[in-house]
């Protein structure tokens, strides 16, 4: 019987092949491991400041024209459509800042300049929400002005769900976005206006301890995280290390 079906083929001693072939290195695996876990936790939550935003601002972008509407229905105000023009084309400018940074993946050495960046475009449409205190709750009486006061109340409740990871952000949008609103309350000078400013400040104290509270779970989940990705990463690198002994 021929045994040449029977021969096996013998790997030839070429680089990288046979008993030649150099055992494989344990892969170092991602830059960030080494980096200090305070330092990943702060790049996730500028990553996160700029993840929650679109959903937010394109609902307001929406919102606006019928607000604007309900303003106007009765009664024409120019300012009102001033306000319009200048709060869509700040929500489309901070809509942008966002892809730019989807777009760009910036690494940890970036954090510092895109959360400034981020952080003066949220105090930016803070104010350009805030503004429409002043322009429409002495100009209009009644279900107009409860409207102003609930969209004030609507867009601050969906800043702190948005930015539950950045207590500071909460703190700049929550503050500017009510401040102008609870000062003209309190200037009225009457019972509706100090019980009004008292209601805002009670609100605006709760939102601001309950970021505070959100941001500390947060950023331990995300300490969790990173631990656990780290030990799994050292794990994974001694049984390599073992395997190739």
């Amino acid at each position: 019987m021929s045994t040449s079906g029977a021969r096996q083929r013998v790997p030839s001693d070429g680089p990288g092949s046979g008993m030649n072939a150099a055992p494989a290195e344990p892969s170092p695996g991602p830059p960030a491991v080494d980096r200090p876990i305070a330092e990943l936790i702060a790049h996730e939550r500028v990553n996160e400041l700029y993840r929650m935003a679109p959903g937010a601002l394109v609902a307001g972008l929406v919102y606006c024209p019928f607000f604007v509407w309900a303003m106007t229905v009765k009664e024409p105000f120019a300012a009102a459509w001033v306000w319009l023009a200048v709060r869509t084309g700040l929500g489309l400018l901070r809509l942008g800042d966002v892809a730019l940074h989807l777009r760009a993946q910036p690494g940890p050495d970036h954090s510092s300049a895109w959360r400034r960046r981020g952080l003066a475009m949220l105090a930016v449409d803070a104010a350009g929400w805030a503004a429409i205190a002043p322009l429409f709750l002495n100009h209009r009486q009644g279900l107009e002005q409860a409207l102003v006061l609930a969209t004030l109340i609507a867009v601050a409740a969906i800043g702190a769900m948005t930015l539950f990871a950045n207590v500071r952000a909460v703190w700049i949008f929550a503050i500017g976005l009510l401040a102008p609103c609870l000062v003209m309350l309190l200037m009225r000078n009457d019972v509706a206006g100090f019980i009004g400013t008292l209601g805002g400040a009670i609100y605006l104290f709760v939102v601001l301890f309950e970021a505070r509270r959100s941001e500390r779970r947060w950023s331990e989940l995300q300490r969790l995280r990173f631990e656990y990705a780290r030990m799994a990463h050292e794990s994974r690198r001694q049984q390599l290390l073992a395997e190739h002994a």
